[in-house]
């Protein structure tokens, strides 16, 4: 994702990114800049873990215990942990009796030097897609074990050139409304990839529609979707060929399912890496990594002694383990309720039972578009939106009303199986096939808002207590 859209409060803080994706560095400056700038450093508890979050009926707040004994009382309630927080960390055979040095990619241990050590990597989705190609700038060898290829696309990285620098901020807003521009694009992989003419304005579209002389049926049009993505995937198995100089290394590495199915990933580095003598892919399709001993990795027989190990395993997709934390009304944690009754939101945000607490980027969703700060926003809008309104009633509590989440989790399901065929192959988007359709990412697009203004419009999902 690009940083000009991703990135939050560029205007706010005045900063424009030095690259067209910035690194983390950067990133992790640009965060500093952003809590100096609003007092967060004053405001907020670090490294403090919240251990339980009860609601008390008979106070009308949240009860919330961290690991540091406070035990605090708050008339609301938001749930901001994130989509990709928990790591997921495989089970493998024997892997507790490796001898050298190993973690999880979101738990780096920087006391591991790892200059001209024998590595290993377990994993080859985005995280490693970024990983790979800088260790293996420094290590002996590397040992890269993959089970599914990623999609590897153009990224196309650059400097922001001078003209930019002067030019965009002149525009007011010119980052929100470049992320609008940014909403408006259909395509993932035009989105993702970004047209600069389009997204500073330029230029009124990002790329021209196709008009139909009839109108498609859904079936022709998830038809010419799936045809479309095919090409793209075509276009990225040639790329693979036209950059890999091994037939065996290159035939691993190509993508077999629909584009989008699994997360797609752009990298101009990644591919050219495995022409180096001392990287090696290991294929394990399609069962992955099924043993360790102490010395390293074993596959089909073969050992693969590392003095390093690395696991790319990723994150469990929309399951922060907060949501087991949270207990509500009845005294069922938030995971639980979702567990045993299925899961039902209204809008992704607000849970009956319980009251006054608002979950932003959590299951069912919606609103914004592949850039997540889009999503982000819009969701903070509507929480501002839901205290302006219980100000204005007078009302101390808030609730929804089952009838209303039970029909906005059913329009989740139909619109998640309507557009299944998109999306058919195992990934966390689905948590590996077992999560029920809707139960996770909202596929539904545009409707969110109009399912959103019309609730805001008639009030009608809501149970407002203590109201004027």
């Amino acid at each position: 994702m690009e940083a000009y859209s991703y990135l939050p409060l560029l205007e706010e803080t005045g900063y424009i990114p030095s690259m067209k994706f910035a690194s983390g560095f950067e990133i992790m400056e640009h965060c500093q800049n952003i809590a100096t700038k609003f007092g967060f450093y004053d405001k907020a508890l670090f490294h403090t873990t919240v251990e339980e979050t009860q609601w008390d009926e008979s106070i009308g707040r949240w009860i919330v215990n961290t690991d540091r004994g406070d035990n605090m009382k708050a008339r609301y309630l938001v749930v901001a942990n994130g989509i990709l927080t928990t790591p997921k960390l495989a089970k493998i055979k024997g892997m507790e009796t490796f001898k050298g040095d190993a973690f999880h990619t979101s738990r780096w241990d920087y006391n591991v030097d790892i200059t001209d050590k024998r590595v290993g990597i377990i994993g080859t989705g985005a995280t490693a897609v970024q990983i790979i190609p800088e260790i293996a700038k420094t290590v002996k060898e590397l040992y890269v074990f993959q089970r599914t290829p990623s999609s590897v696309d153009v990224r196309d990285q650059r400097e922001t050139t001078e003209e930019e620098y002067c030019t965009w901020p002149k525009e007011e807003n010119w980052a929100k409304k470049r992320r609008a521009r940014f909403a408006k694009i259909s395509s993932g992989r035009t989105a993702l990839s970004a047209n600069d003419d389009y997204l500073s304005g330029k230029v009124e579209t990002a790329a021209p529609k196709k008009k139909h002389k009839t109108q498609l049926s859904p079936e022709e049009r998830m038809q010419k979707m799936l045809d479309t993505n095919f090409r793209i995937m075509e276009q990225i198995r040639e790329r693979v060929d036209a950059i890999v100089e091994d037939p065996k290394t290159a035939e691993a590495l190509k993508p077999y399912y629909a584009y989008g199915c699994k997360r797609p990933t752009f990298h101009d580095e990644y591919l050219p890496t495995f022409n180096k003598p001392h990287v090696h892919l290991i294929d394990t399709a399609p069962r992955g990594v099924q043993e360790i001993n102490e010395r390293g990795v074993v596959h089909d027989g073969v050992e693969y002694p590392v003095d390093v190990l690395i696991y790319a395993t990723g994150f469990q997709w929309m399951a922060t383990s907060t949501f087991d934390m949270i207990k509500g009304r009845d005294g069922r944690s938030l995971k639980q309720t979702w567990a045993e009754d299925g899961t039902k939101t209204w809008l992704g945000l607000q849970t009956k039972g319980f009251p006054n607490m608002f979950v932003v980027t959590g299951p069912q969703g919606g609103g914004g578009s592949f850039n997540f700060t889009d999503t982000i926003e819009d969701h903070g809008e509507y929480i501002k939106w839901m205290l302006q309104t219980m100000a204005e009633k007078g009302a101390t509590v808030v609730d929804v009303k089952e009838e209303s989440q039970a029909e906005y989790a059913e329009h989740c399901a139909k619109a998640d199986t309507a557009t299944a065929a998109l999306r058919d192959c195992i990934s966390y988007y689905d948590h590996e096939g077992t999560a029920a359709p809707g139960s996770l990412v909202y596929y539904g697009g545009r409707q969110w808002h109009k399912i959103r203004t019309q609730g805001q419009e008639t009030l009608e999902p809501y149970v407002f207590d203590g109201a004027a």
